[in-house]
């Protein structure tokens, strides 16, 4: 098991980089500057990640591994809840989710796409209308979907509640589901 000492340094270096990039583009992010901030040594920095792209990387991976933990816990019971459940987790990490999104958006929509795809599919499909193979992609329809409108509420300024779109999407796609 990892010190708390060690996730505090990682914590805080994930922190700057992401508030360092709220200013800069990412070729303006430099180790250095992470370091400098933190009144940290660069070795430091070293001990715990290769790069800044490493610890981008290891945000990205925060956050599938928090919303993985989301749907499993939901998997087998109350889907509405877990979706509401992620859409708030959504909400409450936007601004990091957003960051990661505008440095590796085709990287992190692939590692979205690869890690979450398969579940949701398997995990929606059953309750679909329709044969096998159109039931999975429908499924991947919604999954997409979902992806879709996140990636524009986060480009629009979180201009609505979350609660709401989460409710609009849940409306309008339920008649797919069957009971």
């Amino acid at each position: 098991m990892k010190s708390l000492r060690v996730e505090k340094t990682k914590e805080d270096i994930r922190e700057e980089t992401l508030r360092l990039l709220k200013k800069n583009t990412f070729q303006g992010v430099t180790v250095k500057d992470i370091t400098s901030n933190l009144g940290l040594s660069r070795s430091t920095f070293y001990l715990h990640y290769e790069n800044v792209s490493d610890v981008i990387d290891d945000v990205e991976n925060i956050i599938i591994s928090d919303i993985s933990r989301i749907i499993f816990k939901h998997s087998t019971g109350n889907y509405l809840e877990g979706l509401y459940e992620t859409g708030n987790y959504l909400k409450d990490n936007a601004t990091k989710i957003q960051a990661v999104v505008d440095i590796s958006q085709s990287h992190f929509t692939y590692k979205i796409k690869k890690t979450f795809e398969p579940i949701v599919v398997q995990t929606i499909a059953p309750h679909l209308r329709g044969d096998e193979k159109t039931k999975k992609y429908v499924g991947i329809f919604l999954f997409s979907a979902g992806v879709g409108v996140f990636r524009a509420w986060c480009d629009s300024g979180y201009d609505v509640p979350i609660e709401d779109l989460i409710k609009t999407f849940v409306i309008n796609f339920s008649p797919l589901i069957k009971d």
